[in-house]
């Protein structure tokens, strides 16, 4: 405002600044920040989408998950090495213990021995690590779009970040293996064999076989069985769980999303929703090739006037209304008496597109809408939960017309237009009008407004051309241009799925290492200590094959655990997790399978059955007398 210092100021003007953050932690807070150091924090509303972004667990779910695995796996690898590294060296710390070492002193090897080898192995793992994600950034990227590319930078708090995550993890897993060395006496250093799971014996049959023998085995240490088979289960779960969530994909409803016809042709700004958007770029040139194409079935075009439109007194009393059931509608209130108008999104529609317009409340009355009395509303989509109206079918409403003057229209129906035939922008409350495109073009807008969406459908036959037509026209003819077709879109589609799978499948992979050098650790362990009670059997005639025959019931039982933990954990996730993560995709519908269970049965078994078979033979490379003198 000015003023002459006798006269008061004059407001000359209404300011209404729309502010888009870098980050939607703390969005209030950041809001708060930038309007008051420009002095406009009268009123600050914040959309209520982001309201719970500080606490918006479907979001979070998936981080915190990934997180939680990748921890779970590095501990129970680090914690299963150490303890095999304890056990093998357990009369080590029983001699020490003899000459006065402390518990201390001994649980401080062990966190030396962790330290050094995590000075080797970070390295080496942010090394490996480095070049790895270098090359799957790109490839996860390339699978999403063509259009970006990608440059990947040394950045040295991710390295920080890496190294802390990993050092706490092998502090962790150390705690309790450092703790188990530290209590160990020496006299039981001396014959240590793994602890039995319960104190009491209790024998029920006479005949002993391998297979009770191994069920004997399984149950001494129920701790180190219980950490084996977590190990298979988190790459199963996790397997199953990127399955199932790939696979409720709904392609149908995908395309829905983008195009409900065999071609949508725009400007390549709002085709790729790089804002700022070009709304009205479909020349009459293009639409007239676009006709005379073979096998044209249907075609119509959207175009749009996004305006500023007057709000009336009775407007203004709804709006009030409305306030007392939408938070949103009452921090704006004040602006909309002030400012007397509303941002519109004005659509006009061909016949085709019309088809697809669906009615919430009212009729469509074809006749007086075409006839250019009538109009169709949405309801304020930007508001509340996006259901709320301020027409209903029988109010009128006035829009300003291109000569100054307004008109009065009869509102016919609220409606909802697929988000296909949208713009990509919503403005203020969300409220569109919809009128056919003799009445916007001529009486809103120029007659020759360029369109901003086109849509057609071609028959079987000529898709081919149509789409090559289509590639050539919009990379050689007008490069402003881009199009959307039942073919791209499933490439886009296919993209997305094959990302999702190269990322789960890599993760999976890695669990599933993890889980197969615990299975060969604590096997090895197994057999470590109880190398001197083997030998002693097969001295008293128990032969060669009936020591493989324990063992590998030992490891199909780790097996059927896994498969058991597998199954009962798969079921959970799919039910609680992976359906969380599909609630906010649109194109999600979500199936129950246990199918990858059921397929990493038989992988499991042999590679249960197999790795005690080579630890043994490794083990029977001595005679049963060398290592019982090895064992003594």
């Amino acid at each position: 405002g000015e003023t002459d210092g006798t006269t008061p100021p004059v407001g000359t003007g209404y300011i209404d600044a729309v502010m888009m953050m870098p980050t939607a932690w703390n969005i209030e807070k950041q809001a708060l920040e930038v309007t008051s150091k420009y002095g406009l924090d009268e009123r600050v509303s914040i959309n209520d989408a982001y309201q719970m972004a500080t606490v918006n667990l479907s979001s979070m779910l998936p981080l915190v998950a990934g997180i939680a695995v990748i921890f779970i796996a590095g501990y129970l690898l680090i914690y299963n090495v150490f303890y095999i590294s304890i056990a093998q060296d357990i009369r080590f710390y029983g001699m020490l213990k003899t000459l006065g070492t402390t518990a201390r002193q001994i649980r401080k090897i062990v966190y030396k021995k962790a330290i050094k080898l995590s000075l080797m192995g970070i390295p080496i793992g942010l090394l490996l690590g480095w070049p790895i994600g270098r090359l799957l950034l790109p490839a996860i990227v390339n699978m999403l779009t063509d259009d970006i590319r990608v440059i990947t930078t040394v950045n040295p708090l991710i390295f920080l970040v890496a190294i802390v995550f990993s050092a706490i993890t092998v502090f962790i897993s150390c705690q309790k293996p450092a703790i188990l060395a530290a209590k160990i006496s020496p006299m039981e250093a001396l014959h240590y064999i793994e602890q039995t799971g319960g104190k009491k014996k209790q024998r029920r049959s006479k005949h002993i076989s391998t297979m009770m023998m191994a069920k004997n085995n399984l149950t001494r240490n129920k701790k180190k069985v219980m950490i084996v088979t977590l190990s298979f289960v988190l790459s199963i779960v996790l397997l199953n769980s990127v399955y199932t969530y790939v696979t409720s994909f709904d392609f149908d409803k995908f395309v829905a999303d983008f195009s409900l016809t065999d071609f949508t042709v725009s400007d390549t700004t709002v085709i790729n929703n790089y804002a700022p958007y070009n709304t009205a770029n479909v020349s009459q040139d293009f639409i007239s090739q676009t006709e005379s194409l073979h096998g044209l079935e249907d075609i119509g075009n959207i175009y749009l006037w996004t305006s500023k439109q007057p709000l009336s007194e009775n407007d203004l009393a709804r709006l009030q209304e409305l306030s007392a059931s939408s938070s949103d509608i009452a921090n704006e209130l004040e602006n909309y008496r002030v400012r007397q108008e509303h941002g519109v999104n004005v659509y006009g529609l061909d016949d085709f597109p019309t088809e697809y317009v669906q009615v919430l409340d009212g009729e469509l009355n074809t006749e007086q809408w075409k006839a250019g009395t009538g109009v169709y509303v949405t309801p304020l989509r930007m508001m509340g939960d996006g259901s709320l109206c301020l027409y209903k079918p029988g109010d009128q409403i006035s829009v300003t017309q291109l000569d100054g003057t307004n008109k009065v229209y009869d509102v016919l129906a609220v409606v909802r237009i697929p988000s296909a035939l949208q713009t990509p922008l919503q403005v203020d409350m969300g409220l569109d009008y919809i009128f056919p495109t003799n009445e916007l073009l001529g009486n809103m807008v120029p007659a020759d407004q360029p369109a901003m969406k086109t849509i057609f459908n071609v028959d079987h036959e000529h898709q081919l051309a149509t789409e090559n037509w289509l590639k050539n026209y919009t990379k050689n003819t007008d490069t402003s241009l881009d199009y959307l077709s039942k073919v791209t879109l499933r490439q886009n589609f296919d993209r997305m799925i094959n990302m999702f799978r190269l990322v789960g499948g890599t993760l999976c992979a890695i669990l599933a290492l993890i889980g197969i050098l615990n299975f060969i650790n604590s096997i090895t362990t197994s057999i470590l200590s109880r190398y001197r009670e083997i030998a002693m059997l097969q001295s008293v005639g128990m032969t060669g094959w009936q020591v493989k025959q324990i063992l590998i019931y030992e490891g199909i039982g780790y097996s059927i655990l896994g498969l058991l933990g597998s199954l009962i954990l798969s079921v959970i996730a799919s039910l609680t997790v992976v359906r969380m993560m599909g609630v906010e995709l649109t194109y999600f519908t979500w199936h129950f399978t246990l199918l990858p269970v059921f397929l990493c049965i038989i992988p499991l078994l042999l590679i249960t059955a197999i790795v005690p078979l080579v630890c043994y033979n490794k083990m029977a490379q001595k005679t049963v007398v060398e290592r019982l003198r090895i064992a003594e």
